[in-house]
């Protein structure tokens, strides 16, 4: 039965005369309900579909029929005027049309596409019926994706696919981008179906990325050349593989590999061919319920490739001197980070954070400094910055510091860093022994520096550089610089004055008590082996 999809009745006789004189059976719809109704009532073979309808267009009509298991298995004609643009065409093919017919259409034409379409139609039949065994894996495929992970998924897709075709094995392979691939199942002839698998090279992912968009193909090479580690086990020499790109609209998602010993030709090519079939008839199905997960891993791919870009930047420690701000003696020194490349380690940290390895990358940055420390004159401490993150990572923290045998730790934990269990944090510290020391860092820079003073109980707070920044015409300031001072001393803590750029600044911090100072004026940051 073929079905003549058009909205206009001349059109729809002139085509029923044409089949009907070729011995078919015809059924006609005016619009794409109807042909809808009618193909899901009916046993069709092939469908003529015209792209302008009255309620639909052809392509609308063409994504029905292949969304429902009742019709995606049936062959579609797409007709368009021929002065219709050749994206309508090209839309057509990417929705599941086996071919384009050009209105007014050559009769010798239509003719030869539609014998061609039922002789393989009537190849493709059996006590089954290999259409309905398609339609059948697409189902069951259906059915796994409630609660099943990509790789679940995939690997389903694979055993439907070797349950039909037994003699060949398969692969399939997501792209994580442009000669990278994640291997998402795989299924060796016989029977066995594993989630997960080895990659492709990166020659052979990016020469299927590549080739991807042109559809599938086939190809043959050496064992052991494709997958990285080798293939599966294999006698020595060719092997060939069909490849079925799995596509959406907008990108190429991934692929199925479907491969067998031998080179092209014979037996090889027949059972490759059978099963490249299948997987073409299967890549929407297949692409429409893996999409969202590969879409997923390509991006978690690609922060775990920008993290490891981010955590391989070359750094290094530079320390500024903390002084007393009387005699201008070294009480101690504050680790700081600079990046080969210039980029601000501020910058470098939230770019971490939002990636998700804030705390890798300051766990690595405090071991470059305290493994440094050595080099440095002789202090009675050393303090290195940290996010609440890494103080509650208490078995990173507490591998950062164990190889640690210099002078005693501060860690400098910064004013607007929210923090959302205080006690947590001074457990963390105190479990971590005695030589560990806390400082609230920017005290000034944001509104919970007095909940971090009284809750964490530091032995340093240190005055943001805006404070001190001028400080001396600003009685403000004075009034607030005098009150921290005050109140370090009652909580048993040193105030130290971040940013002193000037003797004015110095001398204005001494007389309202300020005990300790940092700043250009009183020593830049440095690399003291290098000195």
């Amino acid at each position: 039965m073929i079905l003549i999809v058009d909205e206009d009745p001349a059109m729809r006789a002139t085509f029923a005369m044409v089949l009907t004189g070729m011995g078919r059976r015809v059924l006609e719809a005016s619009s794409g309900l109807e042909a809808l109704r009618l193909a899901a009532e009916h046993d069709v073979a092939l469908v003529l579909l015209d792209n302008g309808l009255p309620d639909k267009t052809g392509t609308e009509v063409l994504a029905a029929f292949r969304a429902r298991s009742a019709t995606a298995h049936i062959p579609v004609l797409f007709m368009t005027a021929a002065s219709d643009d050749v994206s309508e065409r090209v839309q057509a093919l990417e929705a599941g049309a086996h071919g384009c017919l050009v209105k007014p259409v050559d009769i010798d034409e239509l003719r030869g596409r539609v014998r061609s379409h039922l002789s393989r139609h009537r190849e493709r039949s059996g006590d089954e019926g290999p259409l309905k065994q398609v339609a059948s894996a697409a189902t069951s495929l259906c059915g796994v994706r409630m609660g099943g992970s990509v790789k679940l998924v995939a690997a389903a897709a694979c055993r439907e696919i070797g349950r039909l075709h037994g003699t060949v094995d398969l692969t399939l392979h997501a792209f994580m981008g442009e000669g990278v691939t994640e291997c998402l199942a795989e299924h060796r002839r016989g029977g066995e179906t594993t989630p997960g698998g080895r990659p492709l090279t990166d020659e052979a992912a990016r020469r299927a990325y590549q080739r991807a968009a042109g559809g599938p193909w086939v190809e043959t090479t050496q064992a052991g050349l494709v997958h990285v580690g080798g293939t599966a086990p294999v006698v020595p020499g060719p092997r060939t593989a069909a490849w079925v790109p799995l596509s959406d609209p907008h990108q190429v998602l991934g692929v199925i590999m479907i491969s067998a010993e031998g080179a092209v030709g014979g037996d090889v090519t027949r059972r490759l061919t059978e099963a490249m079939i299948t997987a073409a008839e299967l890549a929407p199905t297949i692409t429409s319920l893996l999409g969202p997960g590969i879409e997923t891993l390509s991006a978690s791919e690609g922060r775990r490739a920008r993290l490891q870009q981010v955590m391989n930047g070359t750094f290094f420690p530079v320390f500024q001197p903390i002084r007393d701000l009387g005699d201008h003696r070294v009480e101690g020194y504050e680790a700081l980070t600079r990046f080969e490349d210039g980029t601000p380690p501020e910058s470098r940290l939230a770019e971490a954070a939002s990636l998700g390895g804030l705390v890798a990358l300051e766990a690595a940055l405090c071991r470059a400094a305290l493994g440094a420390v050595a080099h440095l004159p002789e202090a009675s401490w050393v303090a290195v910055n940290a996010s609440p993150s890494l103080l509650l990572d208490t078995a990173t923290l507490r591998d950062v510091v164990r190889d640690h045998h210099g002078p005693p730790v501060v860690l400098e934990v910064t004013e607007h860093d929210r923090i959302k269990d205080y006690s947590a944090i001074r457990r963390a510290v105190d479990e971590l022994g005695v030589e560990i020391r806390i400082s609230v860092d920017d005290v000034g820079d944001g509104w919970s520096c007095l909940q971090h003073i009284l809750d964490l109980q530091p032995s340093f707070i240190k005055i943001d550089t805006s404070w001190v920044h001028g400080l001396e015409g600003d009685p403000t300031r004075q009034a607030l610089v005098r009150g921290l001072s005050q109140l370090s001393k009652r909580n048993g803590c040193e105030l130290i004055a971040e940013g002193i750029e000037t003797e004015s600044q110095l001398q204005k911090l001494i007389e309202l008590e300020v005990g300790l100072g940092q700043g250009f004026h009183l020593g830049r940051p440095s690399r003291p082996w290098l000195s």
